[in-house]
């Protein structure tokens, strides 16, 4: 898990460095063609990142991570942020409310704890969730775009 959370702190970085006007635009309810797409990318370490085209703070990250041998399963990394303190629990709660695996590390630093939300390799569930976080939990209409980007 160390590891792990260096690559998404990386990530994280990376996240807030990419202006938030890059990637394809997708409503909430398209997001699972996007979230299959991560699954089955070719590069190692990739990650789809989900933004705001006008929020530059807000923003929602997948990762891959494995499921048995040889299959990959799609896992929603979230940050404790000052941006992100207040919707932090508020994704622990609509995980453990849904039934969802999910594990919160500690971290030091000025990201100190991220949520990981795993969907095993279910791009339907991963998608139905995020949609949920867009609209319930950021406050966004169900027919905002978003930018959708795989790192």
């Amino acid at each position: 898990m160390f590891w792990t959370g260096v690559a998404l702190a990386v990530a994280l970085i990376t996240v807030w460095l990419v202006p938030a006007g890059r990637g394809a635009s997708r409503r909430s309810d398209q997001l699972e063609v996007a979230l299959d797409q991560l699954l089955k990318c070719e590069l190692e370490q990739a990650f789809l990142s989900i933004r705001p085209k006008f929020a530059a703070t807000k923003f929602l990250q997948f990762g891959r991570y494995p499921i048995g041998d040889s299959r990959l399963g799609i896992e929603l990394a979230f940050p404790s942020a000052a941006w992100s303190d207040d919707y932090f629990p508020k994704i622990v709660t609509a995980a453990s409310q849904r039934g969802l695996k999910y594990e919160v590390q500690e971290l030091k630093g000025e990201v100190n704890r991220f949520v990981f939300v795993q969907f095993e390799d279910s791009a339907y569930q991963a998608a139905a969730f995020a949609q949920s976080v867009l609209t319930d939990v950021f406050g966004f209409a169900p027919d905002y775009n978003f930018r959708v980007r795989i790192n």
